[in-house]
Formats: C-alpha cells, sequence, structure tokens
C-alpha cells in the first residue's frame, strides 16, 4: 500500500503523466456515446497498454508509473482505432441503406411505369389482358368443369340406380316363379 502510495505521488508530480491521464480519462468518458468497437478498443488497448507499461516501467525502476501511463496510451490507441472500426461499419450501413432506398425507388418506378404503359395501351385501344378477368375466367371454368363433372356423376349414378333397379326386378320375378315351380 505504502508502494502504490508513493507511485501516485510520483504520478502527480510529473506533468507529462498527468496530461495523460487526463486526456485518457476524457477519452474513456466520451466513449458512452460511441460504438461497441470503441469502448472495446478502449479495454483492450489500456490492458495491453498496463501489460507493457508495467514492463517497460519495471526496467526503469517505474512500474506502477509505467503500468499507468501504458494503460492511458493503450486506452487512447485502443479507443482511436475501435472508434475508426465503428466509422466505418457506419459508413457501410449507410451505404446499405442507401442502396435498399434507391431499389425501393427503381421498383417504385418500374411499377408506375407499367401503370402508364397499360393505360397507354388502352388509350391506343390495343388489346389487354386484365389480371382480374383472367382470374375470374379462370374460376369461372373451373366451377364449369367442376359442374359437368357432377353432371356426369349423377347421370352414371341414375343409371347404375337403374341398372339395380331391374335386377331386382329381375329377381323378384324369378323368385316367384321358382316359388310357384316349387309348390
Amino acid at each position: 500500500m505504502k508502494q502504490l502510495s508513493k507511485n501516485l505521488g510520483n504520478i502527480m508530480k510529473n506533468p507529462s503523466t498527468c496530461i495523460i491521464l487526463l486526456i485518457a480519462t476524457l477519452f474513456i468518458a466520451s466513449c458512452e456515446t460511441t460504438g461497441p468497437r470503441t469502448k472495446s478498443g478502449v479495454g483492450y488497448g489500456a490492458a495491453t497498454g498496463a501489460i507493457l507499461g508495467t514492463i517497460i516501467g519495471h526496467q526503469s525502476g517505474e512500474d506502477g508509473e509505467g503500468a499507468l501511463i501504458g494503460a492511458a496510451a493503450g486506452a487512447a490507441l485502443g479507443g482511436l482505432f475501435g472508434n475508426s472500426q465503428d466509422q466505418k461499419e457506419m459508413r457501410q450501413q449507410a451505404e446499405m441503406e442507401r442502396q435498399r432506398q434507391e431499389q425501393i425507388a427503381a421498383i417504385q418506378r418500374n411499377k408506375e411505369q407499367a401503370v402508364a404503359d397499360r393505360n397507354k395501351m388502352i388509350r391506343y385501344g390495343r388489346s389487354i389482358e386484365d389480371p382480374e378477368v383472367l382470374r375470374a375466367k379462370q374460376r369461372a371454368e373451373s366451377a364449369e368443369a367442376k359442374l359437368n363433372q357432377l353432371r356426369l356423376d349423377r347421370q352414371e349414378a341414375l343409371k347404375r340406380a337403374k341398372e339395380l333397379e331391374e335386377y331386382r326386378r329381375r329377381e323378384e320375378a324369378a323368385q316367384r316363379e321358382i316359388g310357384e315351380i316349387a309348390n
């Protein structure tokens, strides 16, 4: 604890260290409104910088100061790199949205052109098939085909019913004759 207090005291005496820490603190604080890569860049940069700063500071006898300076510098560099990645992603997303809007506009123009072409053909008296008329025609033809099939089925059933009646009548006549002969 005494060593930490001594290191913090030494850090505060060095103006360049204080400025770096202040800049890093302000940068980290500004990351609240930035993207995820900026935030993770600050974290990874601070961790990496602290490790490297500790190693370098240890060689000069200033472990704590080196760690803090390394962490601040690493956070700043990591944040800058992460921020550039966030900006690149935002530009890509903006470009994709622009392209999507262009596609929507092109589809709309094509629809409007198709309507205009259709209206033009109608004005000049050219024959065109209206999709609704075509669908109605298909439904009517389907219903008529079903009706015809039902009529054929009914005729076939009536024919079988007549045959059945004829066979029953013949069977009864044969049974009567059998009864007359057997008595």
